[in-house]
């Protein structure tokens, strides 16, 4: 959970003069539509190769202008998440209508130093750096070194466009060594987690991934393997449609899909077991425009705990990234289990719409947004724990600060059933951080 940016985006966002501000979107005017295309340019890239920014442009000369198209564009611009804006500017040209694409780039290496923070590990701080456009090419590389509640090395890797139809590459390689207070050791934890997928259409996604894990404990009962190190190899398969307008801050759109995920241990570890996700999430304009975001996760594994399955891949509920108005500490104790089931709610509101920023020579989207929110769960490992008096419910309201790399910083102030308050912050989409085991 990344918290670098949040002191120096909320300043610059809320103190920038009105002339540095300018308003992310498109002209695009309906009186132009269905006139002919007579030309298309691109301008204001100075890093980005224009190869790998008209292959997200459908628009052709010689076909009427069609704003749907055209707003799809923009929105695939948007999403290759290297620019700060994307502006359409249409004239009149030899009896039809010329198209210039104007976009205007975010800082391409980034060094800083990074902070991160969970309710169970508390926080961290380290050197950072972030190469959001390398060699001009929108591959995204990133590291980082964390010291503190937990000690993090991590190396990010993601190509969008290796090859072919839009196949791509994201892989991230990670080792971690934290206290799980959940299970009292010491885990040392190694990760390798290459995916690699493919679109189906404009919205279908299918994604294989073939990679390691491994946790090594500094006690003596906490792994399956006799020898304090469960190693595994683990495959999945995953498809998904997502057709969400902008990933940044979607307002409207589907975000949903099904993965399996089969682990098996290695080198004298008898770990055998799968892992079923289902993941639906839906973006719907609803007060004044704002989106509502709801969102339903099903994780279910088999085997049995300490037989087949190790009881740290158990879920404990609870905190900032499952359970809002309980924190992970207090109910992840008494609420967990190798399957979980999260219905989160919320109502976002804009205070000040995503924007582009420009200061220090840089120039990048952020943006300000309230938000009213419920979450409700449950975690079970035998069907005799999947009952109503075992779910809980918080609800609450909060703030959002969106921006580039994070997409968003959560703060969010909750209460649980019995009306006690808590004070949750997360980093990220929630709907992705509650997949993660460690939240």
């Amino acid at each position: 959970m990344r918290l670098t940016p949040i002191l120096l985006s909320l300043f610059l966002l809320l103190s920038a003069p009105l002339s540095s501000v300018a308003q992310n979107g498109d002209d695009s005017e309906a009186k132009y539509a269905g006139m002919t295309i007579t030309k298309i340019t691109i301008s204001g890239n100075e890093k980005t190769k224009e190869h790998y920014i008209w292959r997200e442009i459908e628009l052709e000369v010689g076909e009427p202008l069609d704003p749907k198209i055209l707003s799809e564009d923009i929105g695939r611009l948007k999403n290759v998440g290297v620019f700060s804006s994307v502006v359409v500017v249409e004239k009149e040209h030899e009896g039809g209508i010329a198209l210039e694409y104007m976009v205007r780039e975010m800082p391409g290496f980034i060094p800083f130093v990074t902070f991160a923070y969970s309710e169970t590990d508390g926080w961290s701080i380290g050197p950072a750096v972030f190469a959001g456009n390398f060699l001009g090419r929108t591959i995204k590389l990133s590291g980082s070194v964390l010291f503190g509640g937990t000690n993090v090395y991590s190396f990010g890797f993601r190509h969008p466009w290796i090859a072919g139809q839009r196949v791509y590459l994201d892989a991230s390689l990670k080792h971690t060594i934290r206290d799980n207070t959940y299970y009292d050791f010491q885990e040392t934890v190694d990760e390798f987690t290459p995916w690699i997928g493919g679109y189906l259409g404009k919205n279908g996604r299918i994604e294989g991934m073939l990679g390691y894990f491994s946790v090594g404990s500094d006690k003596d009962g906490r792994t399956l393997s006799a020898d304090n190190r469960d190693e595994m190899i683990r495959s999945a398969l995953s498809t998904y449609y997502d057709s969400r307008d902008v990933y940044s801050d979607p307002h409207v759109g589907w975000h949903s899909g099904i993965e399996v995920m089969v682990s098996k241990g290695i080198m004298d570890t008898p770990a055998e077991y799968w892992t079923g996700t289902i993941d639906i999430r839906r973006y719907q304009p609803l007060l004044w425009g704002n989106p509502l975001a709801v969102g339903l996760l099903t994780t279910l594994q088999s085997g049995t705990v300490g037989v087949d399955i190790p009881e740290y891949m158990q879920y404990n509920l609870g905190g900032a990234n499952s359970i809002r108005g309980y924190t992970a500490d207090g109910l992840g104790m008494k609420l967990f289990g190798k399957n979980q089931l999260i219905l989160t709610v919320e109502q976002r509101l804009d205070i000040i719409p995503l924007r582009e920023v420009k200061a220090f020579g840089w120039a990048f989207s952020a943006g300000l947004q309230g938000a009213l929110f419920l979450d409700s769960g449950i975690a079970w490992s035998t069907p005799e724990e999947f009952t109503w008096e075992r779910e809980k419910t918080g609800v609450g309201v909060g703030l959002r600060v969106l921006f580039p790399w994070v997409e968003m910083i959560r703060l969010d102030f909750g209460f649980n059933q019995q009306w006690e308050s808590t004070f949750n912050l997360g980093f990220g989409s929630k709907f992705d951080a509650q997949r993660n085991r460690i939240r």
